[in-house]
């Protein structure tokens, strides 16, 4: 697969200052020698209307673009978010890309870098973050990504110490589902050394049909409310524990590990276990001239599904710089999700009771209450799946050759990953055993060519000129099952 994009980006041009005109009720006066103009830095640049002197703010990113949006810690904390994951849902639509990936993530920095990983960030107090830059989708392309996801840079403040709490609680007004939740986040920032613990629980309680005025027929059972046993959303529990520590290993190398384990259960109910029976010709009960099939709902526990997963991932990230032109960075990231599913299956109809009942004995009523001991349950199906997934990633960024208006930047990307997925299940008795697996490996190049610059002078002033960058893309893709 070949993919090329492009994309432009350019520059405005500056603000024309004109000297002031005199007042009139002053008396003529020998025009002043006109000041000579300013001379600008060596090294200073123009982006748009603003002049910028050429050491970038602490934390930027390693581009020649500049911000969309730029958000100070007063902004940030404006929104009112206990963590960076619900600071950006407040934030979705400035973060959503228009390049044909609405539904996708954008790309995290954390102090112009790149990151092991969502979890690295995802449960720090806004409080730490300093500032945030939201840039083009052309800068995904240097730090190599595809053109098609927006730039989230924050940039943490350098030395920061919090303890945060936070209980939540949601309950509907009548009755119903109700959520609990506790999550915990400490954060150390001391200069190149970050650590970070997150730790959350969340429970929720059942909704049954009853709870919504949901009717169900009855029909021939003893119960008049069916639909208590049945329930909308089951009921369900989370743990989460999540880490990261981070620091420079030398003046130019820095490393990041992060972690995270996450238990989840839920428990379901589906109504009370039926069966169906059928009443011979000349029974007792029977009052037709041939067999006669009987719906019942038996006296017992309700049907229920049960459903555990258990996920876990680490992450690492090593990144640094190859002399004054070039950053590379590694990444590697190892995540496994383990889920086991157990579905009651209800009770077996050609068990004792149905042989009573065409011996014709007087206490086999069909109509009468049925207890769960006149039946053999069946045993419940499961399913268990394990789904792996291992990949790597080597990133160079840097100044192939210059250009009268400047360098042509380049990046350079090559990564590999393995997926599995193991599946067993027992349906009826039957087991079913599966195992998938894909092993990919795929490399980009992008360019950013800059054709026009004003500090080096080879754009006329008059003239709209723009910097191109171009991407190239190639996956190639084996799988076995």
């Amino acid at each position: 697969m070949l993919l090329v994009t492009t994309a432009l980006s350019g520059l405005m041009a500056g603000l024309i200052q004109t000297a002031p005109t005199p007042p009139p009720q002053q008396p003529p006066q020998q025009p002043a020698t006109p000041a000579p103009a300013a001379v600008p830095a060596a090294d200073a640049f123009e982006l748009d209307t603003v002049v910028t002197t050429g050491v970038r703010p602490r934390g930027s990113v390693n581009s020649d673009i500049p911000p969309d949006v730029t958000l100070s810690a007063e902004q940030i904390a404006a929104y009112g978010a206990s963590n960076i994951a619900e600071l950006l849902t407040y934030l979705e639509p400035l973060t959503r890309s228009s390049r044909g990936r609405a539904d996708g993530m954008p790309v995290f920095l954390v102090n112009g870098r790149r990151i092991s990983g969502f979890r690295e960030i995802q449960g720090l107090p806004p409080e730490a973050i300093e500032r945030m830059d939201i840039l083009p989708e052309e800068v995904a392309l240097e730090y190599g990504y595809a053109a098609d996801q927006r730039v989230v840079n924050f940039v943490l403040k350098a030395n920061f110490r919090s303890l945060t709490g936070e209980v939540a609680g949601r309950m509907p007004t009548q009755g119903g589902r109700t959520t609990t939740e506790i999550e915990g986040n400490a954060l150390n920032i001391s200069g190149p050394i970050r650590w970070s613990v997150d730790a959350e629980y969340e429970r929720s309680s059942p909704l049954y049909e009853s709870e919504r005025d949901i009717q169900r027929d009855a029909g021939t059972t003893q119960f008049d409310d069916v639909d208590a046993f049945r329930t909308l959303l089951g009921q369900s529990e989370r743990s989460t524990l999540r880490g990261t520590y981070k620091r420079d290993l030398n003046n130019t190398t820095q490393a990041t590990v992060s972690a995270s384990l996450e238990d989840r259960s839920s428990l379901s109910f589906n109504g009370l276990p039926g069966v169906i029976l059928t009443v011979p010709v000349g029974s007792l009960f029977s009052t037709s001239l041939s067999p006669t099939p009987v719906s019942r709902v038996l006296n017992a526990l309700p049907l229920n599904r049960e459903t555990d997963s258990l996920t876990g991932g680490i992450g690492v990230v090593v990144d640094g710089f190859l002399g004054d032109d070039w950053r590379w960075t590694l990444n590697g990231n190892y995540d496994r999700v383990e889920t086991d599913t157990l579905s009651g299956r209800g009770f077996d109809t050609t068990g004792p009771f149905q042989t009573r009942l065409n011996a014709n004995d007087p206490t086999a009523n069909p109509y009468g209450m049925l207890s769960a001991n006149d039946f053999v349950r069946l045993s419940s199906d499961t399913a268990n799946s394990v789904s792996e997934v291992l990949s790597t990633e080597l990133v160079l960024n840097g100044d192939v050759f210059d250009l009268p208006a400047g360098g042509i930047s380049s990046t350079f990307r090559i990564g590999a990953d393995t997926r599995s997925l193991d599946s067993t299940s027992v349906r009826s008795g039957l087991t079913t055993e599966r195992s998938q697996s894909r092993d990919r490996l795929n490399s980009q190049a992008s360019f950013s060519i800059p054709i026009a610059s004003r500090r080096r002078e080879v754009c006329p002033r008059s003239a709209t000129c723009r910097p191109i960058s171009t991407s190239v893309m190639r996956t190639c893709r084996t799988s076995a099952a």
